[in-house]
């Protein structure tokens, strides 16, 4: 009869660890899942199966799934626009600015302004996320927001940075250049988001008539 080999650092048999191991991918299977299908405001389901794991799990746990492989549960839920799990897994302690381990290299503000959600950007910014970070193509939040083609988002983001007043440090941030050297109003949505991010490049500031109190965009 077999015995399990125990482990030198804590005295325990090896399958003691392999069960555990197994345990936590269905859990974490579980929670990805609870996730993506809670289709309520407040999370709840998804909010209840987290309670099933200890807050460091939870925080610290990767996607495995095909087609979502790296990405964490911020990630997830900022791809998804839920506020709610956005919100309850930063008071968890989650990192604000994980990086995903899958080819992409996004964050969890790239997901959201690249899905539009934008409380959910707003609340990563505040929380402390940067519009430096890059993904793989050396693409910032400023580059996704130009993506979007949304004047909005755009503007809510240099404000929630707290930079719309500082004409220097917009006009730096409009000339990073992804890994083609490609300015944001190089990859711009639609000519609106181009024209301006070509004026903040510029001068600094928005043009008046993209100020909040102009028409919506």
């Amino acid at each position: 009869m077999s015995t399990a080999l125990p482990d030198a650092s804590s005295g325990l048999p090896t399958t003691h660890f392999i069960l555990h191991s197994q345990k936590l991918q269905v859990q974490a299977y579980e929670l990805f899942e609870a996730l993506e299908y809670d289709t309520s405001d407040s999370a709840d389901f998804f909010k209840e199966k987290a309670s099933d794991v200890s807050q460091s799990t939870l925080v610290s746990l990767r996607d495995r799934r095909p087609g979502n492989e790296g990405r964490t549960l911020l990630h997830n839920a900022a791809r998804k626009g839920s506020l709610s799990a956005v919100l309850f897994l930063i008071r968890a302690g989650h990192p604000i600015e994980p990086i995903d381990s899958c080819v992409s290299k996004r964050t969890p503000l790239h997901e959201a302004i690249a899905y539009k959600h934008l409380e959910v950007a707003v609340v990563l910014i505040e929380a402390g996320a940067s519009l430096l970070t890059a993904d793989v193509n050396r693409e910032n939040a400023i580059h996704y927001a130009a993506r979007s083609g949304s004047a909005k988002i755009l503007r809510a983001l240099l404000t929630s940075a707290g930079i719309s007043g500082d004409r220097e440090r917009v006009k730096e941030l409009m000339q990073t250049q992804t890994i083609k050297r490609r300015l944001p109003e190089d990859i711009a949505g639609n000519e609106m988001i181009r024209t301006i991010l070509k004026g903040l490049r510029e001068h600094g500031q928005m043009s008046p008539i993209f100020r909040p109190g102009a028409a919506a965009m």
